[in-house]
């Protein structure tokens, strides 16, 4: 993944452990969400490389 989508993946994961931390209920379902994001963005630069090589 670049830079950008990693520095986005690892703020978005300390927000979410943040969250979890002082509401539990929130946080279980923001660790989803947030998985889902990564993947999305883990899988766009993926898809955008193929298109050169």
């Amino acid at each position: 993944m670049s830079s950008p989508a990693l520095s986005v993946v690892f703020g978005g994961f300390l927000v979410v452990l943040t969250v979890a931390l002082i509401n539990p209920d929130v946080g279980l379902f923001l660790i989803p969400v947030h998985a889902f994001v990564s993947v999305i963005l883990a899988t766009k630069r993926k898809w955008h490389l193929r298109k050169y090589f």
